[in-house]
């Protein structure tokens, strides 16, 4: 799962705009088209989490999702669904 769905939409949707001409900055009819390029693909739009951790706990978090190649989004993404599956 990308992190950066709608920004790479939005960047490509501008690229498009440049070469035909038109300005390069963002409308509410391209980030609704960047919307439903995410759909289309059947990425979900994300919301940002900002949670305030030990520094101790962020850095074996950010140790261990290196270890399994994974990023630090993706592994949280999947504690969250986890923990709505188990709890929700």
């Amino acid at each position: 799962m990308s992190k950066n769905v709608l920004k790479d939409a939005q960047k490509r949707r501008e690229a498009k705009q440049s070469k035909e001409g038109a300005e390069g900055s963002p409308t509410d009819d391209s980030v609704r088209d960047a919307l439903l390029d995410a759909e289309a693909r059947d990425e979900r739009p994300t919301k940002r989490l900002n949670a305030e951790i030990p520094a101790g706990l962020h850095e074996r978090f950010k140790a261990a999702c290196k270890t399994e190649g994974t990023s630090m989004t993706d592994a949280l993404v999947q504690l969250v669904e986890t923990y709505v599956e188990l709890k929700g």
